[in-house]
């Protein structure tokens, strides 16, 4: 199954904050287990990098990147969510060029 994360459940599992709950958490454990996929959408990589500058919440941003970006299952969306095909729908064709 695949799942879109909002910043506080990516920054909560991140720093093994007790404020995630149990349900979000199981969703992040079956992602690192291979069993699911988490999209994180540019703008919440954006609001992780204000709360990072702001001192909010303590974490290690570039290791942050690094785990999304190392990872099968943690993909960044910037221009929409690839559709079943896995092609990203904002990239497609419209006839118009």
């Amino acid at each position: 199954m695949n799942y879109l994360s909002d910043t506080h459940a990516l920054l909560w599992w991140f720093t093994d904050s007790p404020k995630i709950s149990s349900k979000a958490a199981g969703v992040f454990q079956r992602c690192e287990a291979g069993e699911s996929i988490i999209f994180i959408p540019s703008i919440v990589l954006a609001e992780a990098l204000t709360i990072f500058e702001k001192k909010r919440v303590l974490f290690n941003l570039k290791a942050l990147f690094r785990k999304i970006n190392e990872s099968d299952n943690f993909f960044a969306c910037c221009n929409g969510l690839p559709n079943s095909s896995g092609n990203d729908d904002s990239k497609r064709n419209t006839g118009n060029s």
